[in-house]
């Protein structure tokens, strides 16, 4: 699969841009392309659901995400990790022992990582 850099940000979301800073843990998504214009975060031991078909296509746009200790990205039904992309303005925090799965596209200007044993 051919995926500029770029086609993250260029494409459109398939449903309403939401404003609000959400909390993706606990939430269940479907293939398709999700924009948020505040930043998002994963509460400490909370999963996001992936659910789909091998080949289904996830784009989640947004500022930030800070992910929780303990927090996961769940794939289900035959969804793969070289489908999942996150398009992010500024920066991506991840809690300890997160389990955080997908590609970063660039645009991001800070990755903050927990330090490994």
């Amino acid at each position: 699969m051919l995926f500029r850099s770029t086609d993250g940000y260029t494409r459109a979301p398939t449903g309403a841009v939401d404003t609000r800073s959400i909390q993706l843990g606990g939430q269940s998504f479907t293939k398709g392309i999700y924009q948020w214009s505040s930043p998002c975060y994963s509460a400490a031991r909370s999963a996001i659901t992936l659910n789909g078909a091998k080949g289904d296509v996830f784009i989640f746009q947004m500022p930030t995400l800070t992910t929780g200790a303990q927090s996961v990205v769940n794939l289900v039904g035959g969804v793969t990790a070289d489908t999942v992309y996150w398009v992010l303005a500024s920066t991506l925090k991840l809690g300890s022992q997160s389990n955080f799965v997908g590609n970063g596209l660039v645009g991001c200007t800070h990755f903050s990582v927990p330090r490994l044993l």
